[in-house]
């Protein structure tokens, strides 16, 4: 066997290895094993962390027979650096991957569930926790959610493994601070007084929001009640001044104003959504330019 095709049977075994045996044959292993014994220099040189663990790979097959003591010289380095840079989720690097993918999903909204399960015959597996596991594939940058509860499994995906795009988690933290200043002691009034919640929906604003997307985001029965309002109209009932206005009016309305401007300055297509009915959700919410819904939720008491 020639050295580049030894390199692609490693290559292909590396990929596909995870969790399941690779596909490689006793003269593949073979082959590996002496051309790392030959000690093969260049861009073709099989390192002997590839020989060794693709001897251990193939004695779990069959294969009688294992890497040679020179081979384990410099092996778990060499296996390390190939697996960090082959976005294969295993050893040091599997714990890496692991917290990644948890973090681009904390908080995330996943889109809709995919209607069937996906193959992942050649995608490599990495448990995140005990109801979610991530099938990866290395090539494409991308993985498959499989989500367990109880008897249930939906998959998602394909999700990017990319980190987010740079500046865009400082926009976030710096709209939420200029919301939570400007809703700190602000409460919305109806038969009952509420305070305002920040509202991400990271990957849900790729189009102008709507109230059915709304029902879906929320998980709300597609007959509960929604209604979609202007955004102005809503701030202009809240700052527009009335004869009997006291200080404390006039400070609320000053803090609708700041809320107002924060929203503007970082979002498009802002409006008002209101979700139920009795005890209504309340959504001011826009889209941002990294493709999120974000804005400002509360609750209004209507008997």
């Amino acid at each position: 066997m020639s050295i580049p095709s030894v390199r692609s049977a490693i290559r292909k075994a590396l990929e596909h290895s995870a969790n399941e045996k690779p596909s490689i044959t006793k003269e593949e292993a073979r082959a590996i094993i002496e051309a790392a014994i030959a000690g093969t220099r260049g861009a073709d040189r099989v390192s002997s962390g590839e020989a060794r663990l693709l001897a251990q790979l193939a004695g779990e097959s069959g294969f009688e027979g294992s890497a040679p003591s020179v081979l384990a010289e410099g092996a778990r380095e060499e296996l390390e650096a190939f697996y960090s840079k082959s976005n294969l989720p295993l050893g040091a690097n599997a714990q890496k991957m692991r917290d990644t993918i948890a973090g681009l999903l904390e908080g995330a909204a996943l889109p809709d569930p995919m209607e069937k399960a996906p193959s992942t015959r050649y995608l490599n597996s990495l448990e995140i926790d005990s109801g979610r596991r991530a099938f990866i594939d290395s090539k494409n940058g991308t993985f498959h959610l499989e989500v367990k509860d109880g008897e249930q499994v939906r998959w998602f995906g394909p999700l990017s493994l990319e980190a987010e795009v740079d500046g865009r988690q400082a926009e976030l933290d710096g709209l939420r601070a200029s919301i939570a200043e400007a809703t700190k002691d602000l409460w919305f009034m109806s038969e009952s007084d509420y305070p305002f919640d920040f509202f991400l929906a990271e990957g849900a604003g790729a189009t102008r929001p709507t109230g059915e997307q709304m029902l879906k985001l929320l998980g709300k029965d597609a007959g509960t009640p929604v209604e979609v309002r202007d955004f102005a109209e809503f701030f202009a009932d809240h700052t527009t001044p009335e004869d009997w206005w006291g200080d404390c009016e006039e400070a609320d309305a000053a803090k609708y104003s700041q809320l107002r401007a924060a929203l503007e300055a970082n979002l498009t297509d802002l409006q008002v959504i209101r979700v139920g009915e009795v005890e209504i959700g309340v959504y001011v919410i826009g889209r941002n330019a990294h493709g999120d819904l974000v804005g400002v939720s509360t609750t209004s008491i209507e008997t």
